[in-house]
């Protein structure tokens, strides 16, 4: 009986002790310790391209709106053309860059 209730309600030595992240570490090998960043500011720089690629998704739909509505897109979407070079395209074409560089970011 005690046994259980004991562990349950002994206060730990340290605060790290009881962590689940330290726990997780204890398991893997040293030489891990010291890839952990690494895989950490990669998946940050991961999740930044497939920000980026939602955002091209983002000026597809704005430039299909605008193109639906015959009207110019935003000023931004047109800064962001001129950017890349793009602003003497026709719509399809701009649709067809702007999705290839999407899919492309988001097999990346």
């Amino acid at each position: 009986m005690n046994s259980k209730k004991e562990q349950i309600l002994k206060a730990p030595k340290s605060l790290s002790e009881n962590n689940i992240l330290v726990r997780c570490l204890r398991i893997l090998p040293k030489t891990d310790h010291k890839k952990i960043p690494l895989v950490i500011l990669l998946q940050i720089v991961l999740a930044l391209v497939d920000l980026v690629a939602v955002g091209i998704i983002g000026i597809i739909a704005a430039l299909s709106i605008s193109g639906i509505q015959a009207s110019p897109p935003n000023s931004r979407i047109v800064k962001f053309l001129e950017t890349l070079g793009m602003e003497g395209l026709d719509l399809q074409r701009q649709a067809t860059i702007l999705g290839i560089l999407a899919a492309s970011l988001f097999i990346f």
